[in-house]
């Protein structure tokens, strides 16, 4: 019997990675740790963490001013060190974000299979998926959430392949992403924390 504690889904003590009802899936363990930012995160000088999305944080870039360049918003999923993913499996990140322009999104730079399309806001394209996963999301007033599935390659190694999950605020742009989360699949089922930030 599996219950849930504190938005993770668990079974005799460990935590599940998906739960399915009426053959939906409704629940995604979610692989990246700290959605509140507060740390694993790569944040550059120019990034403030801030309000976000229903009292959670968002972490904020605003580069209105410059006239080109780039920030970085990045966390690792799979290195010699972290093993998020695994070969062949397909895989969904998702997001809440608002702001002025758009915001950028990669799963960066060598883990997505660019062979067999992608999804994105649950809608399949079979067309040229780029190696890096990169996406650009138009950005409004309001917090809106986004999501984008990709499976990753084999073979495939720690060696030879590594892999972040990645925001990207280009210049002339205003944004703010909450709610981070990355769960194996091809849903984008509710936003949930990384059992490791709540089970100590």
């Amino acid at each position: 019997m599996a219950d849930i504690t504190h938005g993770v889904w668990i079974k005799d003590g460990k935590a599940v990675d998906k739960v399915f009802s009426n053959g939906t899936q409704v629940y995604g363990r979610n692989l990246i740790r700290s959605s509140e930012f507060d740390r694993f995160w790569s944040l550059p000088s120019q990034t403030t963490i801030v309000d976000g999305y229903e009292g959670h944080k968002a972490v904020h870039v605003d580069t209105t001013g410059w006239t080109s360049g780039y920030i970085d918003v990045q966390q690792p999923i799979y290195n010699a060190d972290v093993q998020f993913i695994k070969p062949g499996e397909w895989y969904t990140m998702s997001f809440y974000a608002k702001g002025t322009g758009s915001i950028r999104t990669h799963i960066y730079p060598t883990v997505v299979d660019t062979s067999v399309g992608s999804y994105t806001d649950g809608v399949f394209y079979n067309g040229y998926v780029p190696s890096d996963g990169m996406r650009d999301w138009t950005l409004t007033n309001d917090y809106v959430r986004h999501s984008w599935s990709f499976k990753v390659k084999t073979p495939f190694s720690p060696t030879t392949n590594t892999g972040n999950m990645l925001f990207r605020t280009m210049a002339g742009n205003s944004t703010y992403a909450s709610l981070p989360k990355l769960e194996q699949g091809i849903s984008a089922t509710p936003w949930t924390s990384a059992p490791e930030d709540v089970l100590k």
